[in-house]
């Protein structure tokens, strides 16, 4: 007796059948890919797949900020209207007036009296190491996952 690709195929087949129905595998642990090569004839393409992956959202987890950022300036990081992150010089406070303004930081008082100066532009906000950025957001993905695509994460 001959044994064909496609009678160890139909045995194959029939076993992992078997296997599900009897509960020894979970649902969804194996995927049946029909392609050209069950049955039999032609080349690869069908067969016993691996199961697809668990896609789960990403956890928002805070806004993006300026918070803890420094400037070359020696100044700390504030925000603007604009959604961009700035820096006054060391010594100099932030004003009400435009931050891309020569106006924008003081130190002394008002003129005549004081000195103002342009704020540095850092860029923009940004989020924690282990956190990724989507628009404004800073976001993590769970324990156990990684990363794809803008928002989301699949399990490792």
């Amino acid at each position: 007796m001959t044994i064909t690709r496609k009678t160890i195929c139909r045995i194959a087949g029939a076993a992992v059948t078997a296997l599900l129905l009897a509960g020894c595998l979970p649902p969804g642990a194996i995927t049946i890919n029909p392609g050209p090569g069950i049955g039999g004839g032609g080349g690869g393409g069908g067969g016993i797949a691996p199961p697809a992956p668990t896609v789960v959202e990403a956890t928002f987890t805070r806004s993006a900020s300026c918070k803890g950022r420094r400037g070359r300036n020696g100044g700390r990081g504030v925000g603007s209207l604009d959604g961009s992150c700035y820096s006054c010089p060391s010594g100099y406070r932030r004003t009400i007036f435009p931050a891309k303004s020569r106006n924008a930081c003081e130190k002394g008082g008002p003129p005549p009296f004081g000195t103002w100066v342009r704020a540095e532009k850092l860029g923009r906000p940004g989020c924690r190491a282990g956190e990724f950025q989507v628009g404004d957001g800073c976001y993590t993905c769970p324990s156990g996952t990684s990363r794809r695509g803008s928002r989301q994460c699949v399990r490792r």
